[in-house]
């Protein structure tokens, strides 16, 4: 990857966390509550990697279901930069461990069985499902407790 690459991977990120992680998702949130607007902002996250190539399937299962940890967290702390700084941190593990290759990977995983590559798409989207949720959902302790 080389830097006019990386250059041009930062703005976009950088863009669409102020756009649909900052102003868009406290106006949306403001009228139909996070839980909607989590889903919705995902939906547009999922769309825009699904447009830049990225196959269905790993859009749906993946990039959805991540959008909806990043999501989650922002409706949760209303932090960009925790958000942002999770959505990096999710790529690195990916690049490192394999799930996404690339110029980064330190392996690439082969599945051989037909089903392998959907059950480990199906495990992502369940725990990113999970993982979600307990963001939105756990209630916040106060700080006087």
């Amino acid at each position: 990857m080389t830097a006019a690459h990386l250059s041009h991977y930062w703005k976009r990120l950088l863009l669409f966390a102020l756009g649909s992680r900052g102003y868009a998702f406290v106006r949306l949130a403001d009228r139909y509550g996070p839980y909607v607007t989590v889903v919705a902002t995902s939906l547009v996250f999922a769309l825009l990697h699904l447009q830049a190539g990225i196959p269905w399937l790993s859009v749906l299962t993946g990039v959805f279901t991540s959008g909806l940890i990043f999501g989650a967290i922002f409706a949760r702390w209303r932090s960009l930069p925790l958000a942002l700084g999770f959505h990096v941190a999710t790529n690195i593990v990916q690049d490192i461990s394999g799930l996404r290759t690339s110029a980064a990977s330190l392996f690439a995983p082969k599945f051989t069985e037909t089903g392998a590559g959907a059950l480990t798409l199906g495990g992502i989207a369940l725990i990113n499902v999970i993982v979600a949720l307990c963001v939105l959902l756990i209630p916040r302790q106060s700080r006087n407790s």
